[in-house]
């Protein structure tokens, strides 16, 4: 006959409760506060940031990061050379990103092109800048208004220039300008009469406009990786192994029963 749970198996039973608790608490809590677990995509713009948590690296955006313990409340670092550092901080179970701002006194190449090429570019102050194409340092978060001249041409108003404009390209209209007609006056002699006549020469109008197409910015697509199969489901295999325990320690022992 029974006499009941021996010492050990009540220590059993009560290790098994603990720890399903320790590991259900986060889940179950997840459920009302926000909390934050998997796979975690993270990118930047630009891309090549790299990513710390908590001071310890993590990757180099575009990346993914498979948070085992809840990333509610924790602090993403985004780093590049020659960009400001900017924190992330995680609130919600979604992609994390930012976009860097440069350093203040950064100097950015920018191409200045023309169609057609050999087109004078002047700052607002007169100061001729150079002859198209030719790159021109604009400091980061400034800009420049330049204007364009070119003999025979019309290049349009004056344009500003951001620092991150990369490439700025104009196109010139050629200017067609009429030639005045030439007109001769016939010479009479009493002895032979010249007719009068007229030369009129014709310069076709015509456009030059080039084709260029406008590059463009894509973000890159962000890397996943997929959590194997015991971290995907690590409080199953938890809650069956307490359970296994529990079953051993309720089990009459032989000093227990007669």
């Amino acid at each position: 006959m029974s006499k009941g749970l021996s010492e050990t198996q009540k220590i059993l039973i009560v290790i098994g409760v603990i720890v399903l608790g320790v590991i259900a608490l986060p889940f179950l809590s997840g459920l009302s506060t926000g909390s934050i677990y998997g796979n975690i995509a993270i990118n930047s713009n630009p891309i090549g940031a790299s990513v710390t948590l908590d001071g310890s690296y993590i990757c180099t955006t575009p990346c993914s990061y498979f948070a085992a313990t809840d990333m509610y409340g924790k602090r993403l670092t985004f780093s590049k050379t020659g960009f400001v550092s900017q924190d992330y901080v995680m609130f919600i179970n979604s992609p994390a990103g930012v976009t860097l701002v440069p350093e203040s006194g950064m100097n950015y190449n920018v191409l200045i092109n023309s169609y057609p090429s050999g087109v004078s570019v002047y700052d607002m102050r007169d100061s001729r800048l150079g002859v198209t194409p030719f790159s021109q340092g604009i400091v980061a978060g400034q800009s420049m208004d330049v204007y364009f001249s070119k003999s025979g041409y019309d290049c349009g108003s004056p344009r500003t220039i951001p620092y991150n404009s990369g490439t700025v390209t104009i196109t010139c209209n050629y200017i067609n300008t009429p030639v005045p007609t030439p007109v001769h006056t016939p010479v009479y002699t009493p002895q032979q009469t010249y007719p009068t006549y007229t030369v009129q020469s014709t310069y076709p109008t015509y456009t030059i406009q080039p084709t260029y197409v406008q590059p463009t910015t894509t973000t890159p697509p962000y890397y996943t990786e997929t959590p194997s199969f015991i971290e995907a489901n690590m409080i199953y295999i938890t809650i069956g192994l307490v359970i296994v325990i529990i079953t051993i320690g309720l089990y009459p022992s032989k000093k227990g029963s007669k």
